[in-house]
């Protein structure tokens, strides 16, 4: 089975990130302020990594990559990437009789809108081309240390977690949006098949975008979470987007190029010890930001609502 491409040094790590090579052993107060004010604009979003070697792949390019699915076929790996990701589609739609096309319609969603079912594919760990991200810092950093791997490194990097943030007003985003919704050919409708998503390669996925429909489970709503959809089969999502901009440099005047929202890397980082995880948790656990709060357990509302509301009901009858 084939291994994932992974950072080396953060020397490598810094040709696609800003501040790639930064590292932070201490001062992680400043981070968190950092952070805060990052995340205070309303511009940013993140993502939290276990590791920072670790290239920005998403599910879908990681099973198609490990499990060499792509040796199936030896040239057109795009069109077979493409067509596995249908079928992943087209099994989710069927699976149980229907049972996820039925959700989708009792929540008003259409069911022909592959989005929704990426998103909830995406909430059940079921491979797709979509890449986490959140409106909040703070989320973000949960995600980087809840699963931090110790053992031994073979190098520097391996004792480092990472921060990634990017900004959503780059020129370059936009750009994909105005393309890739004018590509969807009866967006109105509900309609967003497959074959439309594919002909744009990169897009940010804002759960904003109420045609999108992504809001589909209450992990996303917690989370803050977004996607970015990144369809190409082997480079993960800053070599993609080094590679766009390399194509559209000759295409666009250099006023455009030169532009500072059009941003020259997907975004920057912060590489964090891994000795400073546990510092960081409890940090967050004053944040309220706890592994109940990210993965909120349904069956567990009777208990809180029964028990509450009893001891709220009690107090309130006894004389003051």
């Amino acid at each position: 089975m084939s291994k994932l491409k992974e950072y080396k040094t953060f020397k490598e790590k810094a040709d696609f990130f800003k501040d790639g090579d930064l590292r932070v052993v201490f001062n992680i107060e400043h981070v968190f302020s950092e952070l805060e004010k990052f995340g205070g604009t309303g511009n940013f979003i993140f993502r939290g990594a276990s590791e920072a070697k670790y290239k920005l792949f998403n599910s879908a390019q990681r099973v198609f990559i490990e499990s060499e699915l792509y040796k199936q076929v030896n040239k057109n790996y795009d069109i077979f990437y493409d067509s596995w990701i249908k079928n992943l589609i087209a099994n989710c739609r069927s699976w149980n009789s229907g049972t996820v096309t039925s959700l989708l319609k009792e929540a008003g969603i259409n069911p022909d809108n592959s989005l929704s079912y990426l998103s909830y594919m995406q909430h059940y760990k079921v491979p797709t081309p979509l890449l986490d991200f959140t409106r909040d810092p703070f989320i973000a950093l949960y995600f980087a240390t809840e699963n931090i791997g110790n053992y031994a490194a073979d190098d520097e990097i391996d004792n480092y977690f990472s921060i990634y943030y990017t900004l959503t007003i780059n020129r370059a985003f936009i750009g994909w949006k105005d393309i890739f919704d004018s590509n969807i050919t009866d967006f109105k409708s509900g309609v967003i098949s497959y074959d439309d998503v594919t002909k744009n390669r990169l897009q940010l996925l804002l759960p904003d975008n109420k045609l999108y429909n992504l809001l589909n489970n209450s992990n996303i709503i917690n989370q803050k979470g977004l996607f970015f959809y990144n369809n190409q089969p082997f480079e993960p999502l800053e070599e993609s987007y080094k590679y766009f901009l390399t194509v559209i440099k000759d295409k666009i005047s250099t006023d455009v190029y030169e532009h500072p929202h059009l941003m020259k890397v997907i975004g920057g980082c912060f590489n964090i010890h891994k000795s400073l995880a546990p510092y960081i948790q409890n940090k967050l656990k004053e944040k309220g930001i706890t592994k109940e709060f990210i993965y909120p357990d349904a069956s567990k509302i009777k208990d809180f609502v029964l028990h509450n509301s009893f001891a709220q009901t009690i107090y309130a009858s006894v004389p003051q």
